[in-house]
C-alpha cells in the first residue's frame, strides 16, 4: 500500500490504511531495536536510488556502494509495485554480501567489522550504479543495475574481485537477505527453495506457494556452489560466527521435505559460492534479486515483451577474454500485435579506464555519451513476432562488464523514457574476465 494513496476516501478506509502502515512501521522498528540499530547514515557515504519506472512491475531501491539495501540499512527499502490493483510496498529489511576473508561488505549498517564511510560511486544513472572499493587484499568493482521485465523487475549486483596479494586465495561469497514483504500488512512470510538450491524465494503467507501473488527471489552465480540456508531472523550473527559453515542446504522448519518452511514467520535466505583466485587474478560473483508474480521457477521472461540473450542465455553470463559473444533479440507481441512502437537496442561497456555507451541503428553500433535523449531507435514500426535475431557477434577483447538492453516503447515518437508505463525492456549482462 502506498502511503497517502487510498482506495476510497471514507473515514473507515483511512483508519484501516493508517493502522496498517502503523503495524508495518512498528514491526520494522521493533526489529531494529532488537538488532541494536539506531542508524543515521554518515554524510560522507553516498547512496544511489535505482528504478525501473512507475506503474505495474516497477521497482525502486536505494543501494550503497557496497551493495547493501533494505529498510534497516544505510541504503533504503526496495519498493515493488505488483501487477494489478495492489499498490507498491516494501520488501526487504536488510540485504548484504558476506566475504569470508573479512565479513559483511558494509559501512556499519549490518554486523561485524565495517568498511569506510567515504565510499562513493564512479558513475550512476536511473538504472545503474558503479562503485569501487578495497577489502582485505582485494580491489572490488561493483555494478548494480535494475531492469523491468514483462512480469516483474530485477536487480543484478555484479562484484569483480581482483587479488592484489602475492598468494593464491580461496574464499566464500554469500548473499544474505532478510525479506519483509508488506503486501498483506505483516512481515510474516514463507520461504521456499527450488531448482536444486539455485533459487530461493519468499512470499506472503496467505499466497499459493506454486503461484504466489507477489514474490521476491535470489540467485547467485560464479565459482562453485557452496550451499544455501533458509533460517529465522536474526541470522547475521550465525554467519559471522560460522561463515560458510551455515550453508547446510537446509530449509529450517521444513519437516515434510518439500523445500518450504512449514509455518509463516520472519525468514531469511542465504546462498553461497566458493572461489579460488591466483595472485593478480580476478573472479566475478553475481547475485540477482527478482520481484514478480506467479511461480519464480517458471520462465521469468514469459508473456508479452522483449527478450535479449547472450550466447543463448538470459540475465547474465561469464566468458573468458577474447571468447566470442553472440547477442540475440526476440519479441512476443501478445495481444498488441500491430501497435506502432519504437524498438531500441542499447549497450554499456564498463571496462578499466572508463565506460562507453552505444546504440544500434541498422547494422551500425553508434557511440554516445550516456544521455538517452541522444539515442535513436533501431526500428520504428508495428509490434510483431520477432524470432531470434542477431544484434552482435563479436569477441569482446577488453575485460569488464558489458550490459545489453532490448526495449520497446509507446508511443512511436523516437523518445526513450525509462519512467513511462508503456516501456518494456530486458537486459543481459556479460562479464568478461
Amino acid at each position: 500500500m502506498k502511503p497517502y494513496v487510498l482506495a476510497k476516501n471514507g473515514i473507515g478506509w483511512i483508519m484501516i490504511a493508517v493502522f496498517s502502515l502503523a503495524l508495518i512501521a512498528s514491526a520494522d522498528s521493533l526489529k531494529e531495536q532488537q538488532a541494536g540499530k539506531n542508524l543515521v547514515r554518515p554524510k560522507s557515504l553516498q547512496t544511489a536510488q535505482l528504478t525501473t519506472g512507475t506503474g505495474d512491475s516497477a521497482l525502486r531501491v536505494t543501494v550503497t556502494p557496497y551493495g547493501t539495501f533494505g529498510s534497516s540499512t544505510y541504503g533504503g527499502e526496495a519498493y515493488y509495485n505488483p501487477v494489478g490493483s495492489g499498490d507498491e510496498a516494501g520488501t526487504v529489511f536488510e540485504s548484504a554480501v558476506y566475504f569470508s576473508l573479512f565479513g559483511f561488505l558494509h559501512s556499519g549498517d549490518i554486523d561485524g567489522p565495517a568498511l569506510s564511510n567515504d565510499a562513493g560511486f564512479t558513475s550512476t544513472n536511473a538504472s545503474t550504479a558503479v562503485s569501487q572499493f578495497t577489502v582485505a587484499d582485494f580491489s572490488v568493482q561493483l555494478t548494480q543495475a535494475v531492469v523491468r521485465r514483462s512480469a516483474g523487475s530485477y536487480l543484478t549486483q555484479t562484484y569483480v574481485f581482483k587479488n592484489n596479494s602475492w598468494l593464491s586465495q580461496t574464499f566464500y561469497l554469500m548473499r544474505h537477505v532478510d525479506g519483509d514483504l508488506h503486501f498483506d500488512g505483516t512481515i510474516d512470510d514463507l520461504a521456499k527453495v527450488v531448482r536444486n538450491g539455485d533459487l530461493m524465494y519468499e512470499f506472503d503467507s496467505g499466497d499459493d506457494p506454486s503461484q504466489p501473488v507477489t514474490f521476491f527471489a535470489i540467485e547467485t552465480d560464479g565459482g562453485s556452489k557452496a550451499g544455501y540456508r533458509a533460517a529465522k531472523y536474526r541470522f547475521t550473527d550465525d554467519i559471522i560466527a560460522n561463515g560458510a559453515g551455515v550453508l547446510t542446504s537446509v530449509v529450517d522448519g521444513d519437516t515434510n521435505g518439500d523445500g518450504m518452511t512449514d509455518t509463516a514467520g520472519d525468514w531469511t535466505m542465504t546462498m553461497g559460492r566458493q572461489f579460488t583466485v591466483a595472485s593478480g587474478g580476478s573472479i566475478t560473483f553475481v547475485t540477482t534479486t527478482s520481484w514478480g508474480e506467479g511461480a519464480p521457477n517458471s520462465d521469468p521472461l514469459r508473456g508479452v515483451g522483449p527478450v535479449i540473450k547472450a550466447n543463448g542465455v538470459t540475465n547474465n553470463i561469464i566468458v573468458n577474454y577474447q571468447e566470442n559473444v553472440s547477442i540475440t533479440v526476440e519479441l512476443n507481441p501478445g495481444d498488441y500485435r500491430g501497435v506502432g512502437v519504437d524498438w531500441w537496442i542499447v549497450a554499456h561497456a564498463n571496462v578499466e579506464g572508463g565506460g562507453s555507451w552505444y546504440y544500434l541503428v541498422g547494422q551500425q553500433w553508434t557511440e554516445f555519451h550516456g544521455d538517452l535523449s541522444y539515442t535513436r531507435p533501431v526500428y520504428q514500426g508495428p509490434l510483431d513476432e520477432l524470432q531470434s535475431t542477431p544484434a552482435l557477434d563479436y569477441a569482446l577483447k577488453v575485460p569488464g562488464i558489458y550490459y545489453f538492453w532490448f526495449a520497446v516503447s509507446y508511443p512511436m515518437d523516437g523518445k526513450l523514457d525509462l519512467n513511462s508505463d508503456t516501456y518494456l525492456s530486458q537486459c543481459v549482462t556479460v562479464v568478461v574476465k
